[in-house]
Formats: C-alpha cells, structure tokens, sequence
C-alpha cells in the first residue's frame, strides 16, 4: 500500500488486487477501510474464490470478482457495489447461503 496513489478526497470505490506485489493481502482491505470509511472495496484478483472470498468479505470488502470474469460481469460487479449490494459469484452467494443456514 505505501506505493498507492494517495487520492486528495475519499474515493466513492476502491478496486484492489490482494495479489498485487507490495501489497498485504486481506490486511491491505483492513487498512483501506480504516483510511476510506466510506468508501465500498471490490477485490479483482485471480486467487480462488473458495479460499478467499469469504476472507475478503469478512475484512470488509463489498465485492469478490475473478479476474476471469467477462467485462460485463465487472461493470455489473461495480454497478451492485455502487448501490449498496454485496457482489459475489453464484458460487460463492450459496456457499455464504449455506453457511448462514447452518448456524
């Protein structure tokens, strides 16, 4: 995070890859919602969704997108954070479904 642009007002979203080099990963989301209270975060990124996206949704991201995903998957992906909606695969939706469930 030390090399990232340093925006002059709070960004309305901020787009992260938790495998970029020099970046911390999940802490890096932690990090970005300390300084962005207000801001929604979407992960872009190629690491599995299974392994990972419950993590990032947990450290406060509002999205989990595969890098994978068609453009129009990403402009909606954007779209759904921007007006409040968590954005995650169908994968991952049921898997939190059944989580919940379970408890």
């Amino acid at each position: 995070m030390d090399d990232a642009v340093q925006p002059k007002q709070e960004p309305d979203i901020v787009a992260i890859d938790i495998a970029v080099a020099k970046c911390k990963g999940i802490a890096s989301i932690k990090d970005l919602k300390r300084r962005f209270t207000k801001s929604v975060i979407l992960v872009i990124t190629s690491h599995d969704e299974l392994l990972f996206a419950e993590r990032c949704l947990k450290a406060g991201t509002n999205g989990y997108l595969m890098k994978t995903a068609s453009k129009e998957a990403l402009i909606k992906a954007f779209h759904d954070i921007a007006e409040g909606h968590l954005h995650v695969s169908d994968r991952i939706r049921s898997r939190l479904a059944t989580d919940k469930a379970e408890r």
